[in-house]
Formats: structure tokens, C-alpha cells, sequence
């Protein structure tokens, strides 16, 4: 993972590098659930699930449980 973080703008691959530290990366900021590996691979710094962010998108931030409706664990 090191080798791509070294891409990353500096910020980014702080902020990733303090997920994987804190033990938050690869999951959902908004709902906790996990993000696919997949996705990680393709952006490393993504904070929120299809779901999520998603609803996001629409303005629909903020529901109860997060606004994918999956209560975080």
C-alpha cells in the first residue's frame, strides 16, 4: 500500500495513513460498515460507502443510522 500512498498529494496520504493507524480505513465514516477492497484499491482515500455517499450526492446526509440506514456497530 506504501508504494501507492506515494502518489497520493501529501494530505491525502496523511489522512490515510492516520486511518490506518487509528484503524478506520477501509471503513464508513458515515455508517461504519466496510468498503470494498476493490474500491480502496482504486482510490485509497475514499471515506464512505456507495451507499453513503450516494447519499451524499443527493443531499441526503444525516439520517438516523447514517444515511445508508445500517446502524454502525
Amino acid at each position: 500500500m506504501s508504494a501507492s500512498l506515494d502518489a497520493l498529494p501529501a494530505a491525502d496520504a496523511a489522512r490515510v495513513r492516520r486511518a490506518m493507524a487509528d484503524g478506520n480505513f477501509g471503513r464508513c465514516a458515515t455508517c461504519g460498515e466496510d468498503i470494498t477492497a476493490a474500491a480502496l484499491l482504486e482510490r485509497p482515500t475514499l471515506a464512505a460507502c456507495p451507499e453513503c455517499a450516494g447519499a451524499l450526492r443527493r443531499g441526503q446526509a444525516g439520517r438516523r443510522f447514517g444515511v445508508c440506514g445500517i446502524k454502525p456497530g
